[in-house]
């Protein structure tokens, strides 16, 4: 695998030089948490889930990367492969939870208590 210079980075776990690299991983990560926010005020947690899901690519890619540039293992597993195990259950539970409370039994009960009828 390539080996490049030691600069390649801190932020990850491996050693960088403070500058633009760890600025666009700031960014990255901004926006990131920012697509997450935005879909749990505007109520959408099934969509919220699925895009943990999808975003814990990216934890996954830094351990990978920390290892590739030989960085301490530890922080690989640890604090970038914790952050994806987190995103995913999280995830999870955010799709499965909504979409357990959307079955048509519970939407009929919904709307027959709003009516004042019981439950067909």
């Amino acid at each position: 695998m390539h080996r490049g210079p030691d600069h390649l980075g801190e932020g990850l776990g491996v050693s960088a030089e403070a500058g633009p690299y760890l600025a666009a991983k700031g960014i990255r990560d901004i926006g990131t948490g920012l697509v997450g926010a935005v879909l749990l005020v505007t109520r959408r947690f099934r969509a919220a889930g699925w895009a943990l899901i999808a975003l814990a690519w990216i934890p996954l890619g830094d351990a990978v990367v920390v290892l590739a540039w030989d960085g301490p293992g530890i922080l690989a597993y640890a604090m970038h492969g914790g952050t994806a195990a987190v995103m995913i259950v999280v995830g999870a539970v955010l799709v499965r939870g909504r979409a357990r409370n959307r079955s048509p039994s519970t939407a009929r009960g919904a709307a027959a208590d709003a009516a004042g009828r019981a439950p067909t």
